[in-house]
């Protein structure tokens, strides 16, 4: 059992702790942890992120901007911790992004226009722009940070063929697990082109849609 998720590993920590399962591919494919191994890191480097830091704080329409390394999850103002949507993220810490990024990132993660997002994108090819669906919420990470990618390193490490692999999914970073796993199977509430790809639809996420489809497929 994976979790395959665009949330750090602390942020995913509640979800990780319940399932526990033998894989965590965490930051959209940053990181692959194998049991108590770390088995694949795909980090974009400091000097890039700088780079990128200075063009998001000369950029109009920002809102917040977050970051994850090994030290923890970074964020440029204060939030309020009693808010649901941030219930994951109560040991975020307030930084100063005039100051220098030491090490490499698993991935930044910031409120910004899309236009404007695509536009830094451009001048960082080496970095990977994915869009969350609902608001203007982006990622950017290092190109080879990505969920199938994950999923390869795990299937190496425990001698599984990709074609063996059943994978759910529903946003834009889901879609190439989705289309190159031997089973994609996109949920009800997925956008178009998780569905577009996927050989089965199932229920919702509200509707225990995973459970009931391996229940009727696998169990």
């Amino acid at each position: 059992i994976a979790v395959a998720t665009a949330r750090s590993e602390s942020s995913a920590e509640r979800i990780i702790r319940a399932v526990r399962p033998d894989v965590a591919i965490t930051s959209g494919g940053a990181m692959v942890r194998c049991g108590d191994e770390i088995v694949a890191e795909n980090l974009l480097g400091a000097e890039a992120a700088n780079a990128m830091v200075a063009r998001f704080l000369a950029t109009e329409g920002i809102g917040y901007i977050t970051y994850r390394t090994y030290l923890g999850y970074f964020v440029n103002r204060e939030f309020d911790r009693t808010d649901v949507s941030w219930q994951d993220y109560e040991n975020a810490q307030l930084v100063d992004l005039n100051q220098k990024i030491e090490h490499g990132l698993q991935k930044f993660v910031l409120e910004i226009p899309l236009n404007e997002a695509r536009a830094i994108a451009a001048d960082f090819p080496d970095a990977a722009l994915i869009q969350y669906s609902g608001g203007d919420w982006v990622q950017f990470a290092c190109k080879t940070a990505t969920k199938w990618n994950g999923v390869l390193a795990a299937a190496k490490h425990f001698g599984i063929e990709t074609g063996n692999i059943a994978a759910f999914g529903d946003d834009f970073n889901d879609v190439e697990m989705l289309e190159k796993c031997g089973i994609g199977v996109a949920m009800a509430n997925a956008i178009p082109e998780a569905k577009a790809v996927a050989n089965f639809v199932a229920a919702s996420n509200d509707e225990d849609g995973v459970a009931r489809w391996l229940e009727e497929n696998i169990l």
